[in-house]
């Protein structure tokens, strides 16, 4: 039970440790992805619609993806964190102490699945707008060289 409690103790800052480095790595690629995709269409002489804005068309599909997906995962989420000591003390005071462990361990558990897919999700979209900048950086050097 000790081992439990103790990893359940940490778990909840582990798990905000990663979402913030997710987070960090998000925005990284949106910042890249809004930088590439102005300084192309800055570089470009002039953008006409025929068959050679085909590439230009499908780096914004690109970009709007990676757009929305990076603001709808870093919009604000309610992330559990572990309760101060003080807290703790204030609602289990009246137990004994393994019995406050088993009720903490309880309340941590609760929280730990809602952590877990925030984390998840955010992984996920790390997942599909890396290959999304990629694609987005092909079409636009296919274009550059079509124009």
């Amino acid at each position: 039970m000790n081992i439990f409690y103790e990893w359940g103790r940490t778990a909840p800052e582990q798990l905000s440790k990663v979402a913030d480095a997710l987070d960090t790595k998000i925005i990284g690629i949106f910042a890249t992805a809004c930088l590439i995709i102005s300084v192309t269409a800055a570089l470009a002489k002039q953008i006409c619609l025929n068959v050679s804005s085909i590439p230009f068309a499908v780096a914004l599909v690109c970009f709007a993806i990676i757009l929305i997906r990076s603001l709808l995962v870093l919009r604000g989420r309610r992330f559990f964190v572990a309760n101060d000591p003080h807290i703790l003390k204030e609602d289990y005071w009246v137990l004994q102490p393994n019995e406050a462990r088993e009720e903490y361990w309880n309340y941590i558990e609760q929280n730990f699945d809602v952590n877990y897919s925030l984390v998840h999700v955010k992984g996920q979209v790390l997942q599909w707008i890396v290959p999304l900048l990629g694609v987005e950086v092909i079409s636009l050097i296919v274009w550059l060289l079509l124009t």
